[in-house]
């Protein structure tokens, strides 16, 4: 992250995202998404949707005042606690994390799907989530 080349990545893989489905961005309907916890206020979340597929966006916000005077592990599952990120129903019981491509399990039953935020932002600072996964 020092250097910067934490931001090129995501500018790069993002554009990359981006022109692999442009009708997802272009044409997909805007979905703002319901955040729950105890750090639901700290935390920006939307998605698009286009014919099935489906791009979830997470971005921290009030970070300041999220990790008060330290800066430790601001990604880390235990700092998120129960926040969840309620998200419409997929085809698939799982997301696939565009910058760190793992595969996020979806909890909840079926017509409820909730993602946990200290499992989408544990290894990257931003969360893009995909309901396909796209080459690397």
């Amino acid at each position: 992250m020092d250097d910067g080349s934490i931001k090129l990545y995501l500018t790069q893989r993002t554009l990359f995202i981006r022109n692999s489905d442009p009708a997802l961005f272009q044409q997909g309907s805007y979905i703002p998404l319901e955040v729950r916890g105890n750090k639901a206020n700290h935390v920006c979340a939307f998605a698009r949707e286009y014919e099935g597929r489906m791009a979830i966006v997470t971005a921290p916000r009030l970070c300041a005042t999220l990790l008060g005077d330290t800066f430790e592990a601001p990604c880390a599952d235990e700092l998120w606690e129960d926040t969840e990120l309620e998200i419409p129903r997929l085809a698939a019981p799982c997301v696939h994390n565009a910058f760190t491509g793992e595969c996020i399990m979806a909890r909840g039953n079926g017509s409820e799907p909730r993602l946990a935020l200290g499992g989408i932002l544990r290894d990257f600072p931003v969360g893009l989530l995909l309901s396909e996964q796209l080459p690397v």
